[in-house]
């Protein structure tokens, strides 16, 4: 679901234990990408736009690993900040 400038997944109800993967998101008018999980979370394949405006990755409310690459942000850069998992980020 896409909400205004920025992206929301609906809550997903999750039992036992295992990881998330989101192996392809269209962020192609997104400005703001807001992550909060305590699984760990994949996030690849990061459909963008020609243009990027995505300024601003903020996963400080995650407790799980969460491992992005392949997102574009703008060229003037963006506020990326990490949860509290063992995060890694690849541009």
């Amino acid at each position: 679901m896409q909400t205004g400038k920025g992206i929301s997944i609906p809550s997903i109800l999750k039992v036992g234990k295992g990881a998330l993967t989101v192996n392809k998101l269209s962020a192609t008018d997104a400005t703001k990408l807001n992550i909060k999980s305590d699984a760990d979370l994949t996030i690849t394949n990061v459909v963008n736009p020609a243009t990027a405006i995505l300024a601003t990755i903020d996963a400080t409310g995650s407790t799980g690993n969460l491992t992005i690459s392949n997102v574009n942000t703008v060229a003037t850069g963006a506020a990326i900040t990490l949860g509290a998992g063992n995060d890694v980020y690849t541009v």
